[in-house]
């Protein structure tokens, strides 16, 4: 697959991840009123389902290859994500004393070129 249709798509499923992530995040820190540290977590693993599965499918169309292979790489590059999320977090709501809803944005902002690069060369080869 060549790496601008690739990456359009990645960027597709990762834009409607956001949207997930952010609806989410959203409807358990203001209806919910959960602490926002949970409620980014539980955003994140929607998200995340979500993302995984669309871009095994779509993106980088490797539903052929045995999930099995794919999941143990895809959780670790989740985890390094999900670590830089809480501190993105942490930093912007305890530090700069910012929303949470652009620690949110903040937060998918660092993750994106990362994540690109370790799902196209090791989760989903």
């Amino acid at each position: 697959m060549k790496l601008h249709k690739s990456l359009f798509s990645y960027l597709v499923v990762g834009g409607l991840a956001a949207v997930i992530n952010f609806s989410a995040f959203g409807f358990c820190w203001q209806l919910m009123h959960l602490n926002y540290k949970l409620a980014i977590s539980i955003a994140f693993i929607l998200s995340v389902m979500f993302h995984f599965t669309a871009n095994r499918r779509f993106t980088f169309q490797s539903q052929h290859i045995a999930v099995r292979l794919q999941i143990p790489r895809y959780l670790s590059m989740v985890a390094v994500n999900y670590v830089v999320t809480l501190i993105v977090m942490q930093v912007v709501v305890e530090i700069l004393h910012l929303s949470p809803y652009l620690g949110t944005v903040a937060a998918i902002g660092m993750t994106v070129g990362s994540g690109y690069i370790m799902s196209r060369y090791w989760v989903f080869v």
